[in-house]
């Protein structure tokens, strides 16, 4: 009788879903998104896989390797695309709040990110962040558990966006090459290979073409320290010492809280990231709040809520010129907030605890 009983759990499960599915793509086939920005950047992204095939060139920033699991969504329509990635992009990001905590607060959290200003921002716009924030998932899951498969996996994800993840990839290779069996980090450097090596023979060189010719970069969209201290006209010699301080101080977080890898660490690590590239765009601030600031709250409840109320201050822009003027600027801001924030919240419980 139990057995009958799941089995129609997961039956009516399935049609449920399935339904929402079919509505949520009918609502978005029915959006009068002509002459506005929604789905600017998946307008972009789609054209680049239409077909099922990858055509640099077209607004595609993103490796080759990484592309490979959304071919299938450039083989249906703009629009029905469109949808599927935003249903795919909420369901990660529901995956992503821990479950380590009570039922109440787990849909709390669920509630906070769902509604977060860079969730909407992220499905209005139709970016590929739920890669990068699934392949951190995944790359924390095969370094706990160490699995050389969830580990190869996981990197080929994370590196969606470089500039997010290239200082959480470095540190969680060298800890995986300090202290797993050379067997195992041989496998997962061999599954990185299979997909990395072919795809950059494919189009790789139009990738790297591509990433020379990101008119954005320096421009009022790009939030890296950099840019934001180029149009603040500072010195290039002192926004080299910032950069500077900025890398050493993750590197002593990094060396000083030894080789245990918590969500807080991949966030920090992330802020990080996004502000040393050369190029970083706001949206990617989900992948912060989802990996580092939404798993702060119930160490830090105080903290966690004051961040997020910071970047949810963004919905009550006075208008959208100001938005569009100084909302890079904000975005280094919270970047540099959440770079502190979860830095000494790390360096304090991770190195005492190492002490104890």
């Amino acid at each position: 009788m139990v057995k009958i009983r799941n089995s129609v759990r997961y039956v009516l499960v399935i049609i449920l879903l399935a339904v929402f599915i079919v509505l949520f793509v009918s609502i978005f086939k029915r959006l009068p998104i002509e002459g506005t920005s929604l789905a600017l950047d998946w307008r972009g992204i789609w054209q680049s896989i239409e077909g099922g095939t990858i055509n640099y060139g077209k607004g595609l920033r993103n490796p080759p390797w990484s592309i490979i699991p959304v071919l299938p969504f450039g083989l249906i329509s703009f629009r029905e695309s469109w949808a599927l990635l935003t249903i795919v992009t909420l369901g990660v990001l529901v995956i992503s709040v821990p479950r380590n905590s009570s039922h109440r607060s787990f849909w709390f959290y669920t509630f906070l990110i769902s509604t977060s200003f860079p969730t909407l921002r992220l499905v209005a716009d139709g970016n590929l962040e739920v890669l990068t924030i699934a392949g951190t998932l995944i790359l924390l899951y095969g370094y706990r558990s160490r699995s050389p498969w969830a580990l190869g996996i996981g990197i080929l994800l994370a590196s969606t966006k470089p500039q997010e993840s290239w200082l959480f990839i470095l540190a969680i290779a060298l800890y995986s090459y300090q202290q797993w069996p050379l067997k195992r980090v041989a496998t997962a450097f061999t599954i990185v290979v299979l997909f990395v090596v072919p795809s950059m023979l494919w189009v790789g060189k139009d990738w790297l073409q591509a990433l020379i010719l990101i008119e954005e970069r320096g421009s009022i969209m790009d939030v890296s320290l950099i840019a934001a201290m180029n149009r603040l006209m500072v010195s290039p010699w002192l926004i080299g010492i910032f950069w500077l301080a900025i890398l050493i101080a993750t590197m002593v977080v990094v060396i000083r809280t030894g080789r245990s890898f918590s969500r807080h660490k991949a966030g920090f690590l992330i802020s990080a990231s996004l502000l040393l590239s050369p190029y970083s765009a706001g949206n990617s601030m989900i992948t912060v709040l989802a990996i580092g600031i939404i798993p702060l709250l119930k160490e830090s409840p105080k903290a966690g809520l004051l961040m997020i109320a910071l970047i949810n201050l963004q919905y009550f822009s006075p208008n959208s010129s100001i938005m569009y003027s100084y909302g890079a600027f904000y975005s280094t801001g919270m970047l540099l907030l959440s770079f502190l924030l979860l830095g000494g919240y790390v360096y304090r419980s991770e190195t005492i605890s190492l002490a104890d």
